[in-house]
């Protein structure tokens, strides 16, 4: 059962602010308001009637953002991730950033493009990572063994 703006409860500056606004678009919200995952309906009609955008806009430009968003976590932190099946947790699981879109295969197949990618650009920061280390320590056994003797010599 849809609801009337009448069944909002809206004050009635709210009432003539909302009949001035184009009526497909406050039509489009008012057939929302029923969805048992509001909260407050009333708010959420005002707030998206405000908006100036159609309630299935708003689903795009969400996953517009999501899939920019998980790029960018590809590019700067996902190429340090080590294999496909990893990727696919980390953007489509239980709290990836993607997991709205877990059945869209081109998405999965897109990321997994991306990480393609940039993953040789992570390989090459772990391994000079590895060799960075090697060095160090090579540098603290000649620091140890230098003062070492020096003691010695010193005995």
């Amino acid at each position: 059962m849809s609801k009337e703006i009448g069944d909002l409860g809206l004050t009635l500056n709210q009432t003539l602010e909302v009949s001035t606004l184009d009526s497909l678009l406050v039509a489009a919200w008012l057939a929302q308001v029923d969805d048992p995952h509001i909260v407050n309906p009333a708010a959420w009609f005002l707030t998206g009637v405000r908006s100036g955008v159609f309630p299935n806009q708003l689903s795009d430009q969400r996953r517009s953002r999501a899939v920019h968003l998980a790029e960018r976590y590809i590019e700067n932190a996902g190429l340090f991730i080590a294999g496909e099946d990893e990727l696919l947790r980390e953007l489509f699981g239980n709290v990836g950033l993607l997991r709205a879109y877990d059945e869209d295969e081109l998405l999965r197949q897109r990321m997994v493009s991306l990480w393609r990618e940039v993953r040789p650009r992570g390989e090459a920061v772990e391994r000079e990572s590895v060799e960075r280390a090697a060095r160090i320590r090579e540098a603290t056994a000649r620091i140890r063994t230098t003062k070492a003797r020096g003691r010695d010599d010193a005995a």
